[in-house]
Formats: C-alpha cells, structure tokens, sequence
C-alpha cells in the first residue's frame, strides 16, 4: 500500500536555508521509489484561514519505505536545514491504490520528476482539523471523487504527524483532469465536512525547480546586507 508524504510550508523565515535543504536532500533519494505529484506549484486556498506558501506531495511504496528515508542519516542531517528556513507541517498518510505511484518522467536517481502527461493538472487535498464524526464520509468522499470523473489517492484517518504543530486527524488527497474539475467536486462536498473544519487546497500539478519556489519569498535569506 502506498503512503503519501506531505509537507505544507506556512512561513519562510530564511530562505538561504531551504536552498540548502533542496540541494543537500538530493543524493536522499538515490536507491529509493519516490514519486512526485506536485512541489511548490501555484495553490489556492479554497477553506480554511492557515496562510500556505507551498505544497509537496509526493508518494512512497509503503509508510516503511517513507520512514526509512525519513529517517536516514542523510536525510536527517539535511532536513535541519528546511526546519532552520521554515515554518512547516510534515504528514504522513496511508494510500489507497498501488498504482498510484506509478513511475513515469524525468528521473533523478530513483526520484521521479513528473512530465505532463504523468500526473494531473489539478489536486485537491482536504486536510481535516478534527476526526470526522463517521467513517462513512472517508468512504462517501472516495466515491464521489470517482463519479466526479477524478481519482482518489487517498481518503484515511491514518495520518502520523511527522512535523509540526497542526492537526490533520484525516486527509483525502484527488487528482482532477481540470482544476475546474476539482472545484465542482469540492463545492459539491463542502456541506459534508462541516464537522471537521478542513483546510482544503486547490493546488497545481507538477514540480518547480528551486530557484522558482515561491517567488514573492525570495527575498528572505541570511545574506548581510552590504554597507
């Protein structure tokens, strides 16, 4: 069963830092299966009052395989850096198909970059801020992202907290063909959640190289000004 891996960057408070994180956490994911959905691409925040600046999303054989790399020495030196340069929240949720993690596009190493065609032009990921009060609404939400004309990568209860001081006691994670698409799946299951107060993002598919990360945070680094 796959395991999806997801971090959500709420602050940049040193962006010298995190430019350091990405280039150091490369040589992490040599030897291992690591598919990426989307990396810090435009997102819209549909519900929810939490300020988010990035998104990734990337998916992992099984919550043995992501634990193994998170972890890892390599991993665990690096990741000092991104906790040095931000503000996140890091889950980790239970999938729901193998052949979610399909492995298609530019690879570097065994991390797998998608091209266009391997992955959805839009996401919607509903983190719930409370458990919701039945199970039947994980599965409801499943199916109606299905009729919906989408794909349901997960919709779980099973989410361990790897960073951060959030609460996301469930996730439901879907690809849609369009982004409007998603929209009318997400208006059309709003009334659903009320119990659980989510945070619901609409988030571009794909993955940005690191000089293009959030742009309007760019600014934010160690560097001395000079006199």
């Amino acid at each position: 069963m796959p395991a999806y891996l997801i971090y959500l960057c709420h602050d940049v408070t040193n962006r010298t830092e995190l430019e350091t994180y990405w280039k150091v956490t490369q040589p992490t994911f040599e030897g291992r299966q690591v598919h990426v959905h989307t990396a810090y691409t435009p997102l819209e925040v549909l519900t929810g009052d939490t300020t988010v600046h990035g998104v990734v999303i990337a998916d992992y054989p099984s919550v043995e395989a992501c634990r193994d790399w998170y972890d890892s020495p390599g991993y665990v030196s690096g990741r000092q850096h991104r906790m040095r340069g931000g503000d996140y929240l890091g889950l980790l949720a239970d999938g729901l198909t193998a052949d979610a993690a399909k492995s298609a596009g530019k690879v570097n190493g065994s991390l797998v970059l998608p091209d266009a065609d391997d992955i959805p032009p839009s996401y919607v990921l509903w983190l719930g801020k409370a458990e919701p009060s039945s199970d039947i609404w994980l599965a409801e939400a499943s199916e109606s992202v299905v009729a919906a004309g989408g794909v349901c990568l997960t919709a779980t209860t099973h989410v361990d907290v790897l960073e951060g001081e959030h609460l996301a006691p469930s996730v439901v994670l879907a690809g849609f063909a369009t982004a409007d698409a998603a929209r009318s799946w997400y208006a059309a299951n709003q009334p659903a959640s009320v119990d659980q107060d989510p945070l619901v993002l609409l988030i571009e598919g794909g993955w940005l190289p690191p000089e293009q990360r959030m742009p309007h945070l760019q600014a934010r680094s160690s560097a001395t000004p000079s006199a």
